[in-house]
């Protein structure tokens, strides 16, 4: 969510603010980089989008950002559009990266962490039905995690507001192999997103795993019949995640 509060939005009113540590990465529709605010020494992430003048970049991001209210979404605090119309999205810096990159450099993940992640993901997506908001691109390169393990969902570029019950996300967008099973051709989505992160691919459990957490990749994997896998909202309920 935008931050309002006159303080900050004094002091961040314009891009001089703000000194670039160098540190730099190509992300999900614009380049990201790590930022210093030079009265605070508060770092920050700057996702530069470049335009043509007079065209906002992906109008549903820039929404989504600015009226998002979630610790499970990552924070929007400014956005700065220069004339040439480039556009600059102050947000949150979450120090360990991407999911993908932190699961990359630390290999597996233990079952606790994986519990952790995961309800704080599921309540991410419980936040966004409740605000009819439709991701469509889940995947653990739009996941960022910091230190503390906090993992916040990120990169709204083609995500969906369903104004009306009538209205449906019919187009083909976001990545193919984490689309549901029943989007022909494709995998699940939420289940294999977390096999994808913990054990690589083609997703399988390994034999030491909890009797737990077999049973909750068994609610998520409900290939035949869409209607009987678990929704988020039953996941967080599930044993699994009790101590997460």
């Amino acid at each position: 969510m935008v931050n309002d509060s006159a303080s900050f939005a004094d002091s961040a009113a314009d891009m001089d603010s703000f000194l670039t540590s160098g540190s730099k990465f190509l992300g999900n529709g614009g380049t990201v980089f790590k930022v210093r605010h030079k009265q605070t020494l508060a770092l920050y992430a700057l996702k530069v989008v470049h335009c043509d003048r007079g065209t906002p970049p992906n109008p549903q991001e820039l929404n989504i950002l600015r009226q998002s209210n979630s610790p499970y979404i990552v924070n929007c605090y400014q956005v700065f559009t220069a004339p040439s119309g480039e556009v600059s999205i102050l947000m949150e810096y979450m120090d360990n990266g991407s999911l993908e990159s932190y699961v990359k450099s630390h290999g597996r993940l233990s079952e606790d962490l994986i519990g952790t992640i995961s309800r704080q993901v599921l309540k991410g997506f419980v936040y966004m039905h409740s605000e009819n908001i439709v991701h469509r691109d889940i995947k653990s390169s739009n996941l960022l995690i910091n230190r503390k393990k906090d993992t916040k969902i990120a990169y709204f570029g083609v995500s969906k507001i369903i104004r009306q019950c009538s209205e449906r996300c019919s187009t083909p967008v976001g990545t193919y192999a984490y689309m549901s099973l029943e989007r022909p051709g494709q995998k699940p989505d939420f289940p294999s997103l977390m096999l994808a992160i913990c054990f690589g691919k083609p997703p399988s459990l390994p034999e030491y795993s909890s009797e737990n957490f077999r049973d909750f990749i068994k609610c998520c994997l409900q290939k035949d019949d869409p209607s009987k896998r678990w929704t988020a909202s039953q996941l967080l309920s599930h044993p699994f995640l009790a101590d997460a």
